[in-house]
């Protein structure tokens, strides 16, 4: 009887069944039919239809719909309340290799402060890392890159990375597989060195030649100049681990 009564509750803020109808966006006969259905549920009365105000509502009608509303909201607060205070255990969090001090930080906080027993960090490239969020497998994601290009509706801009060239050989790239795919169409060098390891990408542009482009650490202000880098949780992310996470870049940025 959950969605009958919540017609119900809805109706009653109308004088009658007719501009009740016109209001909660059903036929009138179809509205009849859902109070008749009450009606015989609880064996009350809900409409005087001997009435000259056109089936006008009586008082174990009001009384019926402010018990209910009276329940939805008591139910609704509940629920609410439940998943607020349900901390989880454990989260899944990804992030670009660059990032991996920044994001280091936030789990460790997020282990030492919560109720979070488990939080799984692993290191991918953009295209799996905004893939794998995209399906819901990552809670939270460190990246230089909004999906879609556009905000989101958990985001918190932290910062900015500058891109810096290295260039020792300019016979030898030393790119990563995403690198590599934007630059497929591009004129490129002889020799290409591909890694996903930002630290081998490193060591090779450090102890050999190439070259390439390394981040830098995270400049905290606005990206006016390098790659903007964000903090993303996904909409099913718990919201009591959202809120601990806003909370902390807001202490920590005032």
């Amino acid at each position: 009887m959950h969605w009958p009564l919540t017609l119900l509750s809805r109706a009653i803020d109308y004088k009658n069944l007719t501009h009740a109808a016109n209001n909660i966006g059903i036929s009138q006969p179809q509205l009849s039919r859902i109070i008749s259905k009450i009606e015989e549920e609880y064996s009350v009365v809900l409409l005087d239809r001997e009435s000259k105000r056109k089936s006008a509502w009586t008082s174990e009608a009001q009384k019926l719909a402010q018990l209910y509303k009276g329940y939805s909201r008591n139910l609704k607060n509940s629920i609410t309340n439940l998943l607020q205070d349900a901390f989880p255990k454990e989260i899944t969090v990804g992030t670009l290799e660059g990032l991996i001090e920044v994001a280091s930080s936030l789990c460790e906080v997020m282990l030492r402060e919560t109720a979070l027993e488990v939080i799984n960090l692993d290191v991918y490239d953009l295209s799996e890392l905004q893939n794998l969020f995209s399906k819901n497998e990552l809670d939270l994601i460190f990246t230089s890159t909004l999906p879609g290009a556009k905000k989101m509706s958990r985001q918190v801009d932290l910062g900015y990375q500058t891109l810096d060239p290295v260039k020792q050989n300019k016979d030898l790239s030393v790119v990563s597989s995403y690198e590599f795919a934007m630059q497929k169409k591009k004129p490129k060098t002889t020799k290409v060195l591909v890694s996903n390891s930002l630290a081998t990408r490193k060591h090779w542009l450090d102890d050999y030649n190439g070259s390439g482009v390394l981040p830098s650490k995270l400049i905290k202000g606005k990206a006016d100049q390098g790659e903007p880098v964000y903090l993303l949780g996904h909409e099913q992310l718990n919201f009591k681990v959202w809120t601990y996470v806003t909370q902390h870049y807001t202490k920590h940025n005032n």
